[in-house]
């Protein structure tokens, strides 16, 4: 999942907002800004009392400030993969989403697709890539699904699908991981366990039946399918049946694929948060208690 964020100049975050970001995504943070005409990156901080000790030391407020919350989906857990990551001596990027492995191809486990897809614009050799309209075409292409943040040592900057993201009191967020406990990637399932056949980390209640991917909820374990695929299984079987049958469900196959969407997505929501609030609450900091 992990979070990016864009704060103006003159704006302020708000010291809960970003430890809901760490809470989210902790395992590792990092953030960049220009100044005197030179790209200054700071990142690496794998513990939230180092990088909030580092944030209010730094009197950021009158900065743009690119920030970076990781989740770990590939790669190690490491300073090495905390993003911003810098392509040129004059620009760095941040990333929230995964590239396809068929346009970023992973040649080294121990580093994730963001670092594959800056190796790769680094063999360019060109300093000015951003504005080379080959490349602009290029990274469009990779970057569905993602979003990413481009800075440039002169203050310039550059959002890629930033209307997938959200504007918040001047503050872009790249996802709503800044608000509340996620669940989907939330540390509330602790342990995460490395899989040995694969190098990659993974929740360890089971993996869905269609793509692999990790489950995390008690409902995508029911189903034996994640929320990503219940739904594109719900929304493509109705899709089809609107084509055919107009509003009508011809089969148990729809009244199925429509239950399981709504049961494990929307209606166990509330409770699936106060059971893992539950089992977060040795370890609750006390701004999540006051908001919990």
């Amino acid at each position: 999942m992990c979070i990016a964020i864009f704060k103006p100049k003159g704006m302020t975050l708000d010291i809960g907002d970003l430890e809901e970001c760490w809470d989210n995504n902790p395992h590792g943070a990092g953030l960049m800004y220009a100044d005197d005409g030179k790209l200054i990156i700071r990142k690496g901080w794998m513990k939230w009392r180092n990088f909030k000790r580092a944030w209010e030391k730094g009197k950021y407020a009158d900065k743009t400030v690119a920030l970076h919350f990781r989740i770990s989906t590939g790669g190690n857990i490491d300073q090495a993969n905390c993003h911003p990551h810098l392509i040129t001596p004059d620009v760095g990027v941040v990333h929230n989403g995964i590239f396809c492995t068929k346009d970023i191809p992973i040649i080294d486990d121990n580093y994730s697709d963001t670092c594959h897809f800056v190796r790769l614009l680094r063999d360019l050799g060109n300093p000015h890539f951003l504005t080379n309209k080959d490349t602009q075409e290029w990274i469009k292409d990779v970057s569905i699904g993602s979003k990413l943040i481009f800075m440039g040592s002169n203050g310039s900057h550059e959002i890629i699908n930033a209307k997938h993201g959200t504007w918040n009191k001047g503050i872009w967020y790249s996802n709503d991981t800044y608000k509340y406990p996620m669940f989907s990637y939330s540390t509330a399932h602790e342990p995460w366990k490395r899989n040995p056949g694969t190098g990659t980390w993974e929740a360890i209640k089971g993996k869905c039946s269609v793509c692999d991917n990790p489950l995390y909820l008690e409902a995508e374990v029911a189903s034996d399918h994640c929320e990503m695929c219940v739904s594109a299984m719900y929304h493509d079987i109705r899709a089809e049946s609107d084509r055919v049958y107009g509003d009508e469900y011809p089969d148990e196959q729809i009244e199925i694929a429509k239950r399981i969407h709504e049961e494990s997505v929307e209606n166990t929501w509330e409770e699936e948060k106060e059971r893992r609030l539950a089992e977060r609450s040795p370890v609750l900091s006390k701004h999540e208690r006051m908001r919990s």
